[in-house]
């Protein structure tokens, strides 16, 4: 799709329009009179609907380097680009998988191969820096399930070696996780190992500060400072949320001292973590155009335009000076961030978390003129129009439908329940054979199984799987969470609910909406015999959440929830097949 193009004479082409840095991009260089064209490979791409966009273009996926590269190659022919802008890991990795003097890499503005291979990865970026006497948080690599030690302290940060990975044809995003214990981490591990080796790292309490810089070939430009105050999630990740702050010295001159030591080319960003102390540890390097872009531009730093003039063969001018406090906010993920800052428990101490009465007033911030949101602009009127839309889709819209759903959904459930009552009563229906089902049966329904064949005897419970394999084990955690409880899960081995197995049981329970939707769905012919689990709990709580990647402390919580169900259950039972008198 093309537009008119402003009469200038070269053009600006930026990868990954999807994303929140790509946008940025369009929207800055559009803004300054280059004539932008936007690529994505999705076709849901919010940058299509920029009028900064001049063309707009799907790219094939960057995984597969031959057919992007390939791609790039003539769409650069035909449109002869001075600056190709990669902003995601995707597109940086198969552009960095190019010889050094390849004519796309000079024009993506690229630092060598080796020093772009040292920023992306968090072991060699963090070896590195201690050389040069940064300070780093302690880390260990563990590369397979068979070899992982044992955790000196906790709580740790787990962290994929490589935010990106690709499996099974697909790329999937990697982010680190904090575990608090023995079982989370252990389990945290065995998903990650399968897809990424994972550096075990100190965990370093404190703000996120971040040093953004504009290098030419291994000489500092530009550079900006900004500290996080919204981070989704909330025990810390990329920001929703961000101010300006002056010029920090200590953590210019670190950022510098490592990217210096790379012969740096192009954009970076340095993120630190401020302890309460003021000290400065070394968390990452941002290779690329970074998601809070847009502080940088509407404070003063338009970094997009002054890679634009390196591209071009100019200077990018003096270091800008900028507004200092300025805040800019994600609004659609920040009221996230607010809704999950509203629930959480503001004592844990890993937690983000700040004070709720005041993250709402500081929505006020745009009336005074010290804040903006991410790609709202007046000169781009549909993209500005389609946030909002989306805020109040997501917010508004949704819930609302979802909640008159659930309500309807609870009354059916209620009058289900009712005429079981009475089937019962009546001598209708006899409940000798209970089956419970979930998504993998190695976690809750098992639990539900054996708890209620080993403790209430009422009836002979068993239990299936609606997804996953069949012989799957339950994870250590949920075996030694329910030994705790009196319930022996050693050696459990996975079932697929069948027709045969569906036919046999009086009753089928499922643990959530999700397993109940999933039930009906496969197995119409059971809806008059299926419900959920949690519709006998005495507190009212239907849904039944799974613990596969929990702590053994709310794994706890939901194995008491199961029992507290099934003593319920059985009282429902009990109560409908006495005599009456």
């Amino acid at each position: 799709m093309r537009r008119a193009e402003p009469v200038i004479a070269s053009r600006a082409l930026v990868l990954d329009a999807h994303s929140s840095a790509g946008l940025e991009c369009v929207q800055s260089l559009g803004r300054a009179g280059v004539c932008v064209h936007a690529a994505s490979e999705l076709t849901d791409c919010l940058a299509f609907r920029s009028r900064f966009a001049c063309a707009c273009y799907l790219h094939p996926d960057a995984q597969d380097v031959a057919a992007f590269t390939e791609w790039l190659r003539a769409l650069d022919r035909e449109n002869g680009y001075s600056l190709i802008i990669p902003a995601t890991e995707n597109t940086l990795c198969a552009l960095n998988s190019l010889a050094g003097e390849d004519l796309l890499r000079r024009k993506a503005m690229l630092p060598s191969a080796t020093a772009l291979e040292v920023a992306l990865s968090k072991e060699a970026t963090t070896e590195r820096a201690a050389r040069l006497g940064i300070r780093v948080p302690a880390s260990r690599l563990i590369e397979s399930v068979n070899s992982i030690p044992d955790a000196a302290d906790f709580p740790v940060v787990l962290k994929p070696t490589r935010s990106l990975v690709h499996v099974g044809g697909r790329t999937e995003r990697l982010a680190p996780l904090i575990v608090r214990d023995e079982a989370g981490r252990r389990t945290a591990l065995v998903r990650m190992l399968h897809k990424s080796s994972v550096q075990e790292q100190q965990y370093i309490s404190g703000r996120g500060v971040g040093v953004e810089c504009l290098y030419e070939h291994g000489r500092l430009v530009w550079v900006f400072v900004h500290e996080r105050i919204h981070e989704l999630p909330l025990t810390g990740g990329g920001s929703s949320y961000r101010k300006s702050v002056a010029p920090d010295p200590v953590a210019i001159q670190l950022a510098k001292r490592l990217l210096d030591d790379l012969d740096w080319h192009g954009v970076a960003m340095v993120e630190f973590k401020r302890q309460s102390d003021g000290s400065l540890w070394l968390m990452e390097i941002n290779p690329r155009f970074w998601g809070s872009l847009a502080l940088a531009i509407d404070a003063g730093v338009d970094f997009p335009l002054g890679l634009w003039r390196l591209a071009c063969g100019d200077t990018a001018g003096p270091q800008p000076l900028y507004r200092v406090p300025y805040y800019t906010r994600q609004i659609v993920r920040d009221i996230d961030w607010l809704k999950e800052n509203w629930r959480a428990d503001h004592g844990d101490p890993l937690l983000l978390t700040r004070p709720r009465a005041r993250s709402l007033a500081e929505y006020l911030r745009p009336l005074l003129l010290q804040e903006s949101w991410d790609h709202f602009s007046f000169r781009d009127p549909v993209i500005t129009w389609r946030q909002l839309r989306s805020v109040a889709r997501d917010n508004i819209v949704v819930p609302l439908r979802r909640h008159v759903r659930n309500r309807i959904q609870r009354r059916k459930l209620r009058g289900k329940l009712a005429h079981l009552k009475r089937q019962i009563s009546s001598g209708e229906r006899l409940i000798r054979r209970v089956m419970f089902v979930c998504y993998g049966n190695i976690c809750r329904s098992p639990f539900a199984e054996v708890y209620a064949n080993e403790y209430i005897r009422e009836w002979h419970a068993t239990s299936a799987a609606l997804h996953g394999a069949a012989g799957r084990e339950s994870p250590e955690h949920l075996v030694r969470t329910a030994r705790a409880v009196g319930v022996n899960l050693e050696g459990w081995q996975s079932r697929q609910a069948d027709e045969y197995s569906i036919a046999e049981a009086d009753l089928i329970c499922t643990m959530d909406t999700a397993n109940y939707e999933a039930m009906l769905e496969r197995f119409p012919h059971a809806a008059d015999r299926t419900l959920p689990l949690g519709l006998f709990d005495p507190k009212g709580q239907v849904e039944i959440e799974d613990p596969y990647s929990l702590s053994e402390e709310a794994t706890l919580a939901i194995l008491v929830q199961i029992r507290r169900s099934l003593e319920g259950l059985a009282s429902v039972i009990r109560a409908a097949s006495a005599p009456r008198r």
